[in-house]
């Protein structure tokens, strides 16, 4: 009888840790977008060319992330966007980290 019940309860077992584990790894990877946008916005804001905002998502983002940066009159638009992670790839939804910042771009005294 309790072979029986571990051969039901250890796949349920192991599909609870591999979701539990793709839960952590997004967030991890949300927390990370959401610091590498604001790295990058800072940098832009501060006058610095767009290379040099991606340069500082990339180091930040995590790996396969993609950096879109708008730049304005008056303010900066960063969008980091990463990768769904691979354990929670058969759900359905949407669970790809991403974050969006907006920055005011600082005046440069000549």
């Amino acid at each position: 009888m309790a072979t029986v019940e571990l051969a039901v309860a250890l796949p349920a077992a192991v599909l609870a840790a591999a979701l539990m584990a793709g839960v952590v790894r997004l967030g991890v990877d949300q927390l990370r977008c959401a610091d590498a946008a604001a790295a990058a916005a800072r940098v832009v804001a501060r006058g610095e060319p767009s290379a040099a905002g991606t340069a500082a998502a990339r180091a930040r983002a995590p790996s396969g992330a993609l950096t879109s940066i708008e730049v304005t009159s008056s303010a900066v638009r960063v969008r980091v966007m990463g990768a769904r992670p691979a354990l929670l790839g058969w759900l359905p939804g949407d669970f790809a980290p991403q974050a969006t910042v907006i920055a005011a771009r600082e005046v440069v005294a000549p």
